[in-house]
Formats: C-alpha cells, structure tokens, sequence
C-alpha cells in the first residue's frame, strides 16, 4: 500500500463549485507540479543557452541585441559575478587555521590604502560589507533583549520548502 492509499481525511481545502482533494490528492497534485516545473526549468535554461550561443558568440556584459525577422528584436542581458576568495596563495595567521574570505579581504583592503594616495578611497568603494542577522544567537536572546533588537529588524515567513521522502527499502 502507498502513501496516497490511505483513507482520504475529513478535508480541509473545499471551494464552491469545485471538489476538495484530500490530503493526500493535495501531496500527490503539488508533487506532480514541483516534478513539471523541474523539468520545465532545466528545459527553459538548455533552450536560452543554445539561444546565447546562436546568437550572441561574444557578448559584452550589459545588454546585447540582435535584430530578427518582423522588426523583433531579441535581448539578452550578460552579466559577470564576482565574489571575494582567499588567493591560493594566501599566508596562514595561525598554523592550525586556514585563512578566512574575512581575512583575504581585510589584507585586500590594507593593501590598496597602502599602494597609493587614492588606495583608501578606492578600497572603501570597491567593498561592500553587508549585515546580517545571526538567528542562533537571536533565539538565545533573554526576552528584555530581543524586545530592543526586534525594533530593528523585520520578519516575513519565509515561503514552506517541502520535501516527499520515499519510504525505505
């Protein structure tokens, strides 16, 4: 017997003019599109690849254009991401601790102030520090303390991920 031979429970989700699924009709239907739209956006991604790749060889970053057939146009925007790493060869500060992104960055920082008069100004626009909120330690605040933090932060449910787990073998 399967998950989804069970009895239906009392269901919970009935519209007008349309007939409830149970809950598990309602597993079964969500699985059956998070399947579909998988497949959908690997199919959609291969397609705009071989897209890029007829029509746009080598692009620069920023938007691209082809002209097409009927006064169409097609648009293609490249971008490149770039991201802060420790260089391969970067010295250890302690011999039991690897080097940090942290650390790479900060040695960055100090060496464009040292390299020239413009290296400080340089520095602070080239990087960019972001915060953000530890939820471990904001779930070991005492009361009195989150009462002060939660005046500076906003909080939104996040969308539910939800995974179907087969039964073992």
């Amino acid at each position: 017997m399967g998950w989804n031979d069970e009895p239906a429970a009392q269901p919970q989700n009935a519209q007008p003019n349309k007939p409830a699924m149970s809950p598990e009709q309602l597993v079964a239907d969500w699985e059956s599109k998070q399947l579909t739209l998988a497949a959908a956006k690997e199919a959609e991604k291969a397609a705009r690849d071989a897209v890029a790749k007829a029509y746009f060889a080598n692009p620069r970053v920023g938007t691209n254009k082809h002209d097409l057939t009927g006064g169409y146009v097609l648009k293609m925007q490249h971008g490149v991401t770039r991201k802060f790493v420790v260089p391969t060869n970067f010295p250890k500060s302690h011999p039991d601790k690897e080097p940090t992104v942290t650390d790479a960055v900060e040695h960055l920082a100090e060496r464009l102030r040292r390299s020239s008069n413009e290296g400080a100004f340089i520095a602070d626009r080239l990087i960019k520090y972001e915060y953000s909120l530890s939820e471990s330690e904001y779930k070991k605040l005492p009361d009195d303390l989150r009462k002060i933090v939660d005046e500076y932060i906003e909080s939104k449910p996040k969308t539910p991920i939800m995974e179907l787990v087969e039964p073992k073998k």
